[in-house]
């Protein structure tokens, strides 16, 4: 199935159709906002920002990253070779329930741009 509309709900959302209970996530590029909303979800998320190397650094997004990763039930992590896939994963005790690869950076652009 191809997903073109509404990607940004359907990544956040999607463990309350699929029944997980984790969310990992390597995207290329990320952003503040999708990290800050997938943070106040249910579901226990890992983000590897594979991009970084390549990115140029933001410190107040660091910073942001880090508060989510202390304080929340998400984490960032920074790749440190490049690697620009997009893919998320949802599992459950270490199950695969669903992986949807593509071209959706885990950012505003690549969430909510059809």
């Amino acid at each position: 199935m191809i997903y073109t509309k509404d990607l940004e709900n359907l990544v956040l959302k999607r463990h309350l159709l699929n029944n997980a209970s984790e969310l990992l996530i390597l995207g290329g590029f990320i952003g503040p906002s999708p990290v800050s909303k997938i943070a106040k979800e249910t579901i226990n998320s890992k983000i590897i920002y594979g991009c970084k190397v390549q990115a140029s650094f933001n410190e107040t997004f660091d910073k942001q990253y880090k508060f989510y990763s202390k304080n929340s039930n998400t984490e960032v992590f920074y790749k440190k070779s490049y690697n620009h896939s997009k893919i998320y994963c949802w599992h459950d005790n270490g199950n695969v329930i669903e992986i949807i690869a593509g071209s959706a950076n885990f950012s505003n652009n690549g969430l909510t741009n059809d």
